[in-house]
């Protein structure tokens, strides 16, 4: 009997301890550690919260303070119920910046121990000229002409005593203003007196306006104007280079070294192709040049002693042959020296690089009037017509005697013939001498053969109009 009645006591506490457990795990609401544990009912927690700002200041002018009356913060519950918290809610305004336009985030931060819950709202800063009810500022010009804009490397800033500008304001009303009067600035910060080189300066007007609110709005407008500093060229002297040319010939001086002096004590090479100068090589003997250099409007000058070497031409000839240049693309102009290399600046091959890019040279096997070609110079049929073309010189002639000039050319196309046309002086922009028939297939020999009749002392230019045109070789003789 004590038996039977234990194991009933048994059942009957397993049966107890069950159904305690299953009450336990009914009853505790659960457990969510990303709200925070605020109870509106028993089985409810916060799960969100929501701002009415309808009544809340979400528009600001400049400089003024942020506000967050009537801002209402409601807390939304798991059993859809709601519940004001706003005086227990943190808002954190560290965004906000009233002394600039733009758009600010307020945040607006419930904190418990366990979480915090986030939401947020906008808030408009807005300039106040809108309630300026008075004329206001809107712009400004300089007299460029009553302030310093070149300095002498070194040289003091001036004090802008004569500096004026107009100010123009919002009922289309101007004023001229001078730097006595203390709202015109100068911001001459970034400038430097010892450092060549270009700067601006800005000018500033500021002034201050009481708006319809109550609130003070200063208004600034600004413009700038440009200020050179340069180091003040004192002396210019020849270093070295080529001080010998050919009679009637052009001087090559792309090898002169040139130095100039400044008033800092700075020296630099100076581009010998901002030289100027004059030579007259139409006369052999020695001759004093005086060679010039202008910068920033001071110029300084040397003299050298040019020798002209007395030409004996009278019957002469220079080939001027495709095999002596370099295979390859060209994207710089370049001279096509003669085969005996005694008329250096005679001829040369205009390129260009980029798009200009329409010269080069190859091989090509030929003959024609007892020469062998081996390369020929491709003028290419696109781009720049000056990129593509040739320019002879003939100065080393006497001036007014004939001169024969050969050119061995072929068009690029053998099924097309192109047009060489001959101008004096530079190509397309000269005057044009005619054009002459290239052609692609030539019924006697190899090449067509161009014979021309030009003048001495005088300069010329051919190249294709339309086209690529290949050129063998060129042949100078006196008549």
């Amino acid at each position: 009997m004590k038996k039977v009645l234990i194991g009933l006591l048994g059942l009957l506490c397993l049966f107890v301890v069950t159904s305690c457990n299953e009450t336990t795990v009914n009853e505790d609401p659960p457990i969510d550690y990303n709200t925070p544990d605020i109870s509106q009912g028993a089985d409810s927690y916060i799960v969100s919260l929501s701002l009415d700002v309808s009544k809340a200041k979400v528009d600001y002018y400049l400089n003024e303070e942020f506000n967050k009356d009537n801002l209402v913060v409601t807390a939304n519950y798991s059993d859809e119920t709601t519940k004001d918290v706003t005086s227990l809610v943190t808002i954190d305004s560290s965004d906000f910046d009233s002394s600039k336009e733009g758009v600010y985030t307020i945040d607006v931060i419930y904190d418990d121990e366990k979480q915090q819950l986030y939401s947020s709202y906008e808030v408009v800063v807005s300039n106040l000229v809108d309630l300026i009810t008075t004329p206001y500022i809107v712009g400004l010009t300089l007299d460029v002409n009553s302030v310093k804009t070149k300095y002498i490397y070194g040289e003091e800033l001036e004090d802008f005593s004569n500096l004026k500008a107009t100010i123009y304001y919002s009922d289309s009303t101007t004023k001229d203003v001078t730097i006595d009067d203390n709202k015109l600035s100068v911001d001459s910060s970034n400038l430097n007196l010892k450092q060549a080189g270009f700067y601006d300066l800005i000018v500033n007007y500021k002034d201050s306006y009481q708006a319809s609110n109550g609130l003070s709005q200063d208004i600034t407008v600004s413009n700038f104007y440009t200020v050179q500093v340069f180091d003040e060229l004192t002396k210019l002297e020849f270093v070295s280079g080529n001080l010998e040319v050919l009679q009637y010939q052009n001087l090559d001086y792309s090898d002169w070294q040139v130095k100039a002096t400044y008033y800092s004590e700075n020296t630099a090479i100076i581009d010998v192709n901002l030289l100027a100068f004059v030579v007259d090589t139409t006369k052999a003997g020695e001759q004093d040049v005086t060679v010039s250099y202008t910068e920033y409007g001071v110029t300084k000058s040397f003299v050298v002693k040019i020798n002209v070497i007395e030409s004996t031409v009278t019957e002469a000839t220079y080939t001027f042959i495709a095999n002596d240049v370099a295979i390859g693309d060209y994207t710089s102009s370049f001279a096509w020296v003669d085969n005996a290399g005694s008329a250096p600046n005679m001829i040369k091959v205009l390129a260009g690089s980029g798009d200009n890019q329409n010269v080069s040279v190859d091989s090509n096997n030929k003959e024609q009037d007892g020469m062998t070609f081996t390369q020929r110079i491709k003028l290419g049929g696109t781009g720049n017509e000056t990129y593509r073309s040739v320019s002879i010189d003939l100065g080393m002639f006497e001036v007014g005697v004939s001169v024969n000039v050969k050119i061995y050319a072929l068009s690029s196309s053998s099924s097309a013939d192109r047009k060489l046309e001959v101008f004096e002086n530079a190509f397309g922009a000269g005057t044009s001498l005619g054009t002459y028939q290239v052609l692609g297939k030539p019924t006697t020999g190899d090449v067509t053969v161009i014979d021309l009749t030009l003048e001495g002392g005088k300069s010329y230019s051919l190249g294709s109009t339309s086209g690529g045109i290949n050129l063998y070789a060129i042949v100078v003789s006196s008549v």
